[in-house]
């Protein structure tokens, strides 16, 4: 497949002479009816839960029920794709060719009641499987682009217009797999890899067990969750809502150090030897804003530079280290009630780099949905 010219689709099926030309188109047949049977068939067993959706969305922002919006789909034939709404009116007029995050959502407001759900259980994208149905997008494939972020970021990322030789998905690698936020050079490799070795419908059969088994599991997570504040606004009468927008991670084996001398840029870190580096303190929780730090002595510094070390295990439980670094403010302490000699403090941090806002994403807040 990498030797087609990805926007010359008479070539892809040229040849019609040869047999192998004549088993490509039959396999592409075949595929096809398997992509819309399968659609079909979620859209008639899904259909009371796209009833209940659809009450949600009108309850949250009255109508339109559903978002449609131009995306670019194979050979960069624009098509218009569905989801269930979760932002508020006129919301892509106001983020223009930006790519939309959990944090541009929240200052901009863009969310609508229960976008923010919507969005984090992936349930808004089930009006895709119409998409499918009509053969604008397969199961698995890069995720579909709007035109506005294409011109303004898929243009300078190398070999990023790989990504249509085939059709776009309802899942695909690079969402699951990395944040949001991710560097789109990231995103775009992850993409080309697996449209390399896209086959059929059925070779993607493992991958979609896989990530409905992992949405699965976060549905009934956020479902807690959001079940949980609700009941605790109720109890509190009000505001506790809104000062938990930002949901915090809490951490399991998570440190942070604080380098005594201040660097002026990333290489500085580097440079510094481990005797400059003081602690390691412990993290309680983090969200995208600010950290909760235990310590067993005070912090006498208002301006820090940190580094956040997470221990993980990956294939065969091998110990590994993920290193961030940012630079924070401490915005209060509260000594600790039920230890004396502990000390707790809230700090208000940013990534150093894209590169550190892109792990800090990933490792430290969770936000892939594996």
């Amino acid at each position: 497949m990498s030797s087609i010219n990805p926007f010359e689709e008479g070539d892809e099926v040229g040849g019609a002479s040869s047999g192998k030309a004549g088993e490509c188109r039959l396999c592409a047949v075949l595929d096809r009816i398997v992509q819309s049977s399968g659609a079909l068939l979620l859209i008639v067993l899904c259909s009371p839960l796209f009833l209940i959706l659809a009450g949600v969305v009108y309850l949250a922002d009255r109508r339109p029920i559903l978002y449609v919006g131009a995306r670019l789909g194979r050979f960069k034939k624009p098509f218009q794709m569905f989801k269930f709404r979760s932002l508020v009116h006129e919301a892509e007029t106001w983020i223009g060719g930006n790519i939309l995050n959990k944090r541009m959502a929240k200052e901009m407001q863009l969310e609508h009641r229960y976008g923010r759900f919507l969005r984090d259980t992936r349930l808004d994208e089930l009006p895709q499987l119409i998409n499918v149905l009509r053969g604008d997008m397969d199961f698995v494939g890069p995720r579909p682009i709007r035109p506005e972020v294409y011109e303004k970021h898929g243009k300078q990322v190398k070999n990023f217009d790989t990504r249509f030789r085939v059709r776009p998905g309802l899942l695909g690698p690079s969402q699951v797999f990395t944040a949001h936020v991710a560097p789109p050079r990231l995103r775009a490799h992850i993409d080309n890899r697996f449209v390399r070795r896209k086959t059929s419908a059925w070779s993607d059969l493992g991958f979609v067990l896989y990530v409905f088994s992992v949405l699965t599991r976060n549905l009934f997570v956020h479902v807690m969750r959001y079940t949980l504040q609700a009941y605790c606004t109720r109890r509190a009468g009000g505001g506790f809502w809104d000062r938990r927008r930002s949901a915090r991670v809490h951490q399991d084996g998570t440190s942070m150090q604080i380098c005594s001398v201040l660097a002026r840029d990333f290489k500085t870190y580097i440079a510094h030897s481990q005797s400059e580096w003081q602690g390691p303190y412990r993290v309680v929780d983090i969200s995208n804003e600010a950290m909760l730090i235990e310590s067993k002595r005070p912090i006498t510094e208002q301006a820090l530079d940190m580094r956040l070390v997470k221990n993980v295990a990956l294939r065969g439980h091998i110990p590994r280290h993920r290193v961030c670094y940012v630079r924070g403010q401490v915005k209060f302490l509260k000594q600790g009630e039920h230890f004396a000699d502990r000390y707790y403090y809230v700090i208000e941090y940013e990534a150093i780099s894209p590169l550190n806002h892109y792990k800090l994403h990933q490792y430290f807040l969770d936000e892939s949905v594996a």
